[in-house]
């Protein structure tokens, strides 16, 4: 084939790192591979055992890169290499990357937050995936989170307390949680993470640490709860409210941390060893000795006649009048602990 100018080569366009390029420079025709001249001006500078300008003489048939080193092969079965200086800063990947043995993250590193960028967190010790919402990253590996939609008129605001209430478009919709029902508190899933406006999605954390919000008003190792309208509390709730614990204050601060474990409580009939079928006043869950399981029965008092019912035995039963030591004898030792005495119409237990 007989030699052309540049100018009378083909174009292409459609470029891999080995493909060998011409240059021109100073009236004098080099080559190089577009791998080579691509990282070359990307990093600015390329070092090693040979230059570009001394690529001349056989074609260039091959060319590999094992860490830093690149190694070209000429058609005469020379070689020679080529050392891509270290990276700093970013590097954009198109295509896949193959056979990596390990990466090296800067432990020290503190990037400013871009969603989709992975770096090291040191403070947890494990890698952070920057997200969408400015002021939250995913922890990889300590924490879990779920990501939804804010279906409410209403802003959820960070550190929030809220439940599933429904779906949109196969991802969960939230709203607060409360715990002034079972509806409202059975259902918890977490805290809200970052700020979520009407129509917008999310995300919350059902376990792990909540960063940047204001604990001061509670010391550092305070467990806390579900109160009203999706807000937490140190106080513990106290029947019919329900019972949800949300986690423990870690760090005390107006940028303060929270690590958040949801627990529910139970009602009593959630409990795998009581068996409650229905339920009528004055009934109460007692057991008969033959069966691990509590049942319902009735309890109920008829003037000094006491009966003691579940659905298995009669515990006691009197079927006509019956005398119950009175409240003095009870006082000077007459009636053991746990014996039954009345005074003043009522039937009492002695616990004292």
């Amino acid at each position: 084939m007989a030699d052309k100018r540049i100018t009378e080569l083909n174009l292409h366009t459609s470029l891999t790192l080995s493909d060998v390029i011409p240059i021109v420079s100073g009236g004098e025709t080099k080559k190089t591979t577009y791998g080579s001249l691509y990282y070359g001006i990307r990093e600015g500078v390329v070092s090693g055992s040979k230059q570009i300008s001394e690529i001349t003489g056989s074609s260039l048939v091959t060319a590999s890169i094992q860490y830093q080193t690149l190694t070209f092969t000429k058609g005469d079965g020379s070689s020679f290499n080529l050392t891509i200086p270290e990276t700093t800063g970013s590097i954009f990947i198109t295509g896949g990357v193959e056979t990596v043995d390990y990466i090296d993250f800067n432990i020290s590193a503190n990037p400013t937050h871009e969603e989709g960028r992975i770096h090291w967190y040191d403070d947890a010790k494990t890698l952070a995936i920057d997200t969408g919402q400015q002021d939250f990253m995913i922890e990889v590996g300590a924490m879990t989170v779920i990501r939804g939609k804010n279906d409410n008129s209403f802003t959820l605001t960070k550190g929030m307390v809220v439940y599933i209430n429904g779906e949109a478009g196969q991802r969960p919709t939230f709203t607060t949680a409360s715990m002034v029902s079972e509806g409202l508190s059975a259902r918890t899933m977490g805290i809200v993470a970052s700020t979520i406006e009407p129509s917008n999605s999310g995300f919350v954390i059902s376990n792990g640490v909540l960063r940047n919000i204001n604990t001061s008003m509670y010391p550092a190792n305070t467990e806390l709860y579900l109160s009203s309208s999706g807000q937490f509390s140190s106080q513990v709730p106290t029947a019919p409210n329900h019972n949800v614990r949300i986690g423990k204050v870690l760090s005390s601060h107006t940028n303060g941390s929270i690590y958040v474990y949801v627990m529910n409580g139970f009602e009593l009939n959630e409990l795998h060893d009581v068996l409650i079928s229905t339920a009528s006043l004055k009934d109460a869950a007692t057991n008969n000795g033959g069966s691990t399981l509590y049942r319902t029965g009735s309890v109920w008092r008829n003037s000094d006649n006491v009966r003691l019912t579940n659905s298995n035995m009669i515990l006691a039963s009197v079927s006509s009048s019956y005398n119950f030591a009175d409240d003095t004898t009870a006082a000077s030792g007459g009636v053991p602990l746990g014996g039954l005495y009345h005074t003043s119409g009522s039937v009492k237990i002695r616990l004292v």
